[in-house]
C-alpha cells in the first residue's frame, strides 16, 4: 500500500512539474527594463529605447506598447520588444511620459518545439507600467 502511495504522489509531481515552474518557483511576467529616459534639449534630434521583456518566460511572445501623450515634435513606433521615441522637441518643460508593456504568447510560431506551444499556464501577469519624466530644456 504504501508503494501505490508513494507512487501516486511521484506520478502527480511528475505531471504538475509544469504547475510547479510556471507558477509557483518561475512565474512569468512582463517588465520594462528601462528605468529611466535621457533629458534633451529644444529642436535636438532626440532617440530613446525602452526595452519590454518576458520576466522567466520562455517560448515565443508578441509585444505591444500603449503610451500616453508624448511631447510635441516627437513621435514612437514598436521594433520588436522595443519602444522607441523619437524626434524635435519643440517645447522646453518635464513631460510625463506613461508607457504600457502588453505581451501576449505567440502561439502561432512556427518554430517547431516544446518551447513555443501557448503552455505557460499561468501567465497572467502579462502587463507593465512605467512612468517617465521627460525633461525638454531650452
Amino acid at each position: 500500500m504504501k508503494k501505490i502511495a508513494l507512487l501516486i504522489v511521484v506520478l502527480l509531481f511528475v505531471s504538475c512539474d509544469e504547475f510547479f515552474e510556471d507558477c509557483i518557483f518561475f512565474p512569468a511576467k512582463a517588465e520594462i527594463r528601462t528605468t529611466r529616459i535621457d533629458k534633451v534639449k529644444v529642436g535636438e534630434e532626440y532617440y530613446q529605447e525602452i526595452e519590454g521583456r518576458v520576466k522567466n518566460g520562455h517560448g515565443n511572445f508578441h509585444y505591444s506598447f500603449d503610451v500616453g501623450r508624448v511631447p510635441e515634435g516627437l513621435s514612437y513606433y514598436k521594433l520588436g520588444n522595443k519602444l522607441m521615441l523619437e524626434g524635435k522637441p519643440v517645447e522646453s518643460g518635464i513631460y510625463n511620459v506613461s508607457v504600457e508593456l502588453i505581451i501576449e504568447e505567440d502561439c502561432y510560431s512556427t518554430i517547431d518545439d516544446d518551447e513555443s506551444d501557448c503552455d505557460n499556464i499561468c501567465f497572467d501577469n502579462n502587463t507593465a507600467k512605467k512612468n517617465y519624466s521627460l525633461i525638454i530644456e531650452e
